[in-house]
């Protein structure tokens, strides 16, 4: 086993330990103590506690499991609508698929990121409109793979043969196309997720994700930057929270790349 597969068995199990083993505890996470403001790390606080008094280490887990539901959704409705159009704009081509790939290519034209933040500057914070926010934007990726995908398999001789003996294309797409594509979109989806954690991170940074008192790791990383110099442990653990959830992603994304692209070879 290399290194890159040692980092991310470590770090997975890392969060494994943090999601499962330890509890967390929703007074430590809310409760407003200003007698424990920014103390540092001891043995009654694992990673001291913040501007406000309230367990970082509460807070940390749970603003990790916060961003993995949030990914977890995002990514689950994007990569099944975006594979579907994708694939049904390749599938049927003409107009519509012409009509569908400008569609496509308007959401290109302006950066995702920015979307999201005119998106839940609309809408408001909360868990449900930055869901709504990033689904909005997210489904671009997908629906260009699965296009590009069903582009390159369409032609192959067994579909063209169930074609031929008028097999439904329903069922053509879900037991021809799309095991053909499933080697892509899982990668794609390692790193969506990724991303939509970032991206869930910068808006809440920016005061349009999370809404207080619920924790965010962007929220965490803000606050934890206006006391750098008098707690730096709050800023450093909440950014290494955040990189190493990333990290890992990416690395294991980099892995079945590299896994698949073995295999089509």
């Amino acid at each position: 086993m290399n290194i890159s597969s040692l980092i991310i068995v470590a770090f997975s199990a890392l969060w494994i330990v943090l999601l499962i083993i330890f509890p967390t505890d929703l007074e430590r996470i809310i409760l407003i103590n200003l007698g424990n403001i920014l103390e540092r790390p001891s043995h009654e606080y694992m990673l001291g506690t913040d501007d406000l008094g309230r367990d970082i280490f509460a807070r940390l887990i749970s603003g990790v499991r916060l961003s993995l539901f949030v990914a977890f959704v995002v990514v689950a409705f994007t990569s099944i609508f975006g594979t579907m159009y994708g694939i049904f704009a390749a599938w049927f081509g003409g107009g519509a698929e012409i009509l569908l790939v400008k569609i496509i290519d308007i959401f290109l034209a302006f950066p995702g990121i920015l979307l999201a933040i005119a998106l839940t500057g609309i809408l408001g914070g909360g868990v449900q409109n930055i869901i709504i926010a990033l689904c909005s934007v997210g489904w671009v990726g997908f629906a260009r793979l699965a296009r590009a995908q069903t582009l390159k398999v369409k032609s192959l001789d067994h579909l063209m043969a169930a074609k031929a003996l008028g097999t439904r294309i329903p069922k053509v797409i879900s037991k021809h196309v799309l095991p053909l594509l499933a080697g892509p979109l899982i990668v794609e989806v390692t790193f969506s997720f990724a991303a939509v954690i970032l991206s869930e991170a910068g808006l809440s940074f920016l005061g349009l994700g999370i809404i207080e008192p619920m924790p965010s790791l962007g929220g965490m990383i803000r606050d934890g930057a206006l006391y750098l110099l008098i707690a730096p442990h709050y800023i450093i653990v909440t950014g290494l929270a955040l990189m190493s959830l990333v990290i890992t992603l990416n690395l294991l994304g980099d892995k079945l790349r590299d896994y698949w692209d073995s295999k089509s070879v």
